[in-house]
């Protein structure tokens, strides 16, 4: 009995029907991927989730998830912000959370902060420059207001032209370093231009600038007056002339927003004694 022959497999033939039916499972899997897709968005459009902002406890808008809102919330503030180094904050209550569509829209990141951004006022942390509980002026670090302080203190220093030593620099009104949160717009981070705007608020703030000196001015004293028989009564000559001596005075120097205001003397110390003339007094019988 002759065996049984079987036709050959072409394998060429069968690997690319098998490269075929792959292909089309894929495309039917991408099909269904696109398709669940689009089911997701049109629900979530029309009454599915979303991820709702609330300002102020009432819905502003609706975004995707709560990634979206965040980034929404990161873009306000850096926006605000810029390069302000202090923490940033709405002054609005902020919050997010699920909630049903309901036929409103679900905007994109940039769509939502379009809206958010004229309803939201940022505030960011600094340091305000305080006198009778009011903030002359916010800096963006506590060591620019400390360094504005100083600098304004000085500027009073440096208009007292004299050589005397300082020995007091102080304010009347006692100036605070206080921690605020402000809009950007108020913040400065220019020392210069702090101590500009502190200048502008005097005399509201008087600055006190002590100073000790020495002057020596010269006196005189009283002519010696001796009497003479030589001389006719009723006649003087003077046969010594005086000198004058010189006294050294310690004195305080009191400015007030750079005028002096007060002169107070400390001590007074004869640098040279004066040396007195001496007049004759005539006590003699008067010639004929």
């Amino acid at each position: 009995m002759r065996p049984r022959r079987y036709p050959e497999r072409d394998f060429r033939v069968e690997r690319l029907e098998a490269i075929i039916r792959a292909q089309r499972a894929g495309l039917l899997l991408c099909l269904l991927v696109i398709f669940v897709l689009s089911v997701a968005v049109v629900t979530a459009r029309r009454g599915g989730s979303a991820r709702g902002i609330f300002i102020g406890g009432k819905l502003a808008v609706l975004v995707r998830d709560k990634r979206a809102a965040e980034k929404v919330r990161e873009r306000l503030l850096k926006e605000a912000k810029g390069d302000l180094p202090g923490n940033a904050a709405f002054k609005q209550d902020w919050a997010d959370e699920t909630c049903r569509v309901e036929g409103q829209p679900v905007l994109s990141v940039e769509e939502a902060v379009r809206k958010l951004r004229p309803r939201l006022t940022v505030l960011v942390a600094g340091t305000a420059l305080r006198a009778n509980r009011k903030d002359l002026v916010v800096l963006a670090t506590r060591e620019l207001a400390e360094a504005a302080r100083d600098k304004f203190l000085h500027s009073y220093v440096e208009k007292v032209k004299d050589d005397n030593t300082v020995t007091q620099v102080k304010t009347r009104q006692k100036i605070e370093l206080a921690d605020v949160e402000v809009p950007p717009e108020q913040i400065l981070t220019d020392v210069g231009t702090a101590v500009k705007v502190l200048r502008a608020a005097a005399p509201k703030i008087t600055v006190v600038v002590v100073t000790e000196g020495t002057r020596d001015v010269p006196y005189k004293v009283k002519d010696e007056e001796r009497e003479s028989q030589v001389l006719p009564k009723g006649t003087r000559r003077r046969v010594r002339t005086g000198e004058p001596g010189v006294k050294r005075i310690h004195e305080r120097y009191v400015y007030e927003n750079g005028e002096l205001v007060r002169t107070d003397k400390l001590s007074v110390e004869i640098v040279r004694e004066a040396r007195p003339g001496l007049v004759l007094v005539g006590t003699g019988e008067a010639t004929p």
